[in-house]
């Protein structure tokens, strides 16, 4: 298949998140490739886009190793790039991959400056053994100056909200160009309000699905809903256990939801 001019660069595909579901709506509405750190069968349906899928294959069952694979797989092994005219990189990680795109334009989508590593560090810190503070301390050190000066060599920075935008120009001192995701607005309308309250925020910390939780266990008149899955799942399940109006779906599809 002949290759686009254009490819989405992104960190894996490993669940349903917001930047999964981006990746994938760019590849489609850009008719762009789409080469990503490694795929598994709990996130979108990849091989209904048209165009070439370029699997990096970094996966690795230890997380500590798969993170560094990861970085070492997007540094050394996209040498591919060169045959595009645009790169746009998605993710955390795919930026280290603009050192082998020196011809044509490089464009970071960024959905947040790595959170761990800037405004949520000492929350994350303070929460952590010593061991793997240590090991956080140490990934911070070794990884926050390849970002940045990767960051700093694209040619364009897009923020996909203002909250980012801000972050962007606080923890990086870069201007950038605010562009909301794409929504497909033809697969929704409206048809009447339901009799609850819907959460589809991936269940990890700084999501704080714990607080809106919370709220409704003081509210037991009222439904909520929580449409997702993630590391804090079995947590937040005894969080909410005993409170009928609180139901846990996992993921669902996009018809469902």
């Amino acid at each position: 298949m002949k290759h686009s001019d254009t490819v989405i660069l992104h960190d894996a595909f490993a669940f349903k998140g917001g930047g999964e579901r981006l990746a994938h709506l760019l590849c489609r509405g850009l008719e762009a490739d789409l080469a990503f750190g490694y795929r598994n069968k709990k996130t979108f349906n990849l091989d209904e886009l048209s165009n070439n899928l370029i699997n990096l294959e970094s996966e690795s069952k230890l997380p500590a190793w798969r993170t560094i694979k990861r970085l070492h797989t997007f540094r050394n092994k996209t040498k591919f790039l060169y045959k595009y005219k645009n790169v746009i990189y998605t993710g955390q990680n795919s930026s280290l991959a603009v050192a082998n795109h020196s011809e044509g334009k490089n464009i970071y989508y960024c959905f947040t400056p790595p959170r761990a590593m800037y405004d949520l560090k000492e929350s994350h810190l303070a929460s952590q053994t010593p061991l793997v503070r240590l090991r956080h301390v140490l990934y911070n050190a070794f990884y926050q100056p390849l970002y940045e000066n990767a960051i700093r060599k694209m040619d364009v920075i897009l923020a996909d909200s203002k909250n980012v935008q801000n972050r962007i120009h606080k923890f990086l001192g870069l201007e950038s160009t605010l562009v909301y995701p794409p929504c497909d607005v033809d697969k929704f309308c409206w048809i009447s309000p339901g009799d609850y309250y819907l959460s589809t925020a991936r269940l990890i910390p700084h999501k704080r699905v714990d607080i809106i939780i919370q709220a409704f266990t003081k509210l037991p008149q009222k439904r909520l809903i929580i449409a997702s899955t993630g590391p804090d799942e079995k947590k937040l399940k005894q969080l909410a256990e005993g409170f009928d109006n609180i139901q846990f779906t996992g993921d669902i599809n996009d018809k469902e939801l």
